[in-house]
């Protein structure tokens, strides 16, 4: 049996397990429950608050257009990015491996089980997202416990942090509880890889201390539990040492010989990688940016907001627009125009498309971490273009970067 399938056998093992613990503790409690939300549970959601899902009487607010096109989105960017992971890995299978487990991550965790969710809440069952925007936590605090995963922490929390934190404390037991995750991670990655046993378990370990370090008193001296100091200090622990996490011995016995596998496959057979024409999606694309460039003036009111600034702000502020309208209009022309030989591997056009990675995904970034569009979402409309403009900003990364790294 391939060491892939391995891999989901012990996960979907662990999974059923876990589900039978949460449902035999809700049973305990006696709690009333049909067979179909039972079923429900048990089959169609990745959650573990079973006494959330099966008894709660209160019917959850139910998700907004805003909410289905965002976990679709999420869905079909995760197939993207396994798509194209299958196109870089005979080029360069380790960054392939990588952006594949990037894939299943959007696929699984961000988006299939966002749907679920957005179907559970929209027939009134209390089932919120196990992924509630990671990439705003402004501590581990609030990273592990509020928006990675929330399901291992509803789980975790009950039969492990509860019990032990009476009798160690409440440090002792969250680093405990960082080491059984490690655990867990050992049997879903080091066992299938057949190697890198200890590396997964010294990942959560070091996140445990960490996130102790976070409440001492130098921690909160230099604000690591808040503000941009602890999202930054947030996003260095827990990418920094992911390489720990992933050890590369998971990365070439289990994920490269899945995208293999996958990618033979009859179905996926029939989607043929052509990097030249994906090359020229992106310069229509930039088109596309260029036109949202133009409304979004009048969506926030532009003209309005810079009457109040004195003259030359106003002239400085419209000419870097139009610099920046020239240069998206530069990526798209010559996108469109030399998308062969950009996607050659040439050395000139490896340096341009690696400076257009490099471009694009500081752009994503700084959407993710800097730009706050919510006071404009206000009609269907706009959030459906923010969500498609979000697409937009990763689709060109990663197809640029595919043709930086070709060979």
């Amino acid at each position: 049996m391939p060491r892939w399938m391995v891999m989901w056998g012990i996960a979907l093992a662990l999974y059923a397990g876990c589900k039978g613990l949460t449902y035999r503790d809700v049973r305990r409690r006696r709690a009333a429950f049909g067979r179909g939300r039972l079923a429900g549970y048990l089959l169609a959601w990745p959650g573990m608050d079973a006494a959330a899902f099966l008894a709660s009487a209160e019917p959850p607010p139910r998700p907004s257009a805003f909410e289905w096109v965002g976990a679709w989105t999420k869905t079909i960017g995760g197939v993207a990015l396994f798509w194209c992971a299958a196109a870089l890995a005979p080029h360069h299978p380790y960054p392939a491996g990588w952006l594949a487990m990037a894939g299943i991550l959007f696929v699984l965790h961000f988006g299939v089980f966002h749907v679920l969710s957005c179907a559970w809440r929209h027939a009134g069952v209390k089932a919120q997202p196990i992924m509630r925007n990671p990439l705003r936590a402004t501590s581990l605090a609030d990273f592990w416990s509020r928006r990675w995963n929330t399901a291992f922490h509803d789980l975790a929390v009950r039969f492990a942090f509860t019990p032990l934190r009476p009798i160690i404390g409440v440090v002792p037991a969250t680093v405990a509880v960082f080491l059984v995750s490690g655990l867990i991670h050992e049997l879903v990655i080091s066992v299938p890889a057949g190697g890198g046993y200890g590396l997964p378990t010294a990942y959560f370990g070091f996140q445990g201390l960490a996130a102790a370090a976070e409440r001492t008193r130098t921690g909160r001296r230099f604000g690591l539990g808040r503000g941009w100091r602890g999202r930054l200090f947030t996003v260095g622990v827990t990418a920094g040492p992911a390489f720990l996490l992933f050890p590369p011995r998971f990365i070439h016995a289990v994920i490269l010989p899945m995208i293999a596998d996958v990618t033979a496959a009859r179905g996926f057979a029939m989607v043929r990688t052509d990097l030249p024409s994906m090359l020229r999606i992106a310069g229509v694309l930039h088109i596309g940016l260029m036109c949202a460039g133009v409304m979004m003036t009048r969506v926030v009111d532009m003209r309005a907001h810079l009457a109040t600034l004195p003259p030359f702000l106003r002239q400085l502020f419209w000419v870097y627009y139009g610099f920046i309208g020239l240069c998206l209009a530069a990526f798209s022309t010559m996108t469109i125009a030399f998308a062969d030989t950009l996607a050659s591997g040439g050395a000139l056009a490896r340096a341009v498309c690696g400076f257009l990675a490099v471009f694009w995904t500081l752009r994503l970034i700084a959407g993710a971490f800097v730009f706050d569009l919510r006071p404009y979402l206000t009609t269907g409309s706009r959030r459906f273009g923010y969500h498609a403009l979000n697409v937009v900003f990763a689709y060109l990364p990663i197809v640029y970067a595919v043709a930086a790294l070709r060979r």
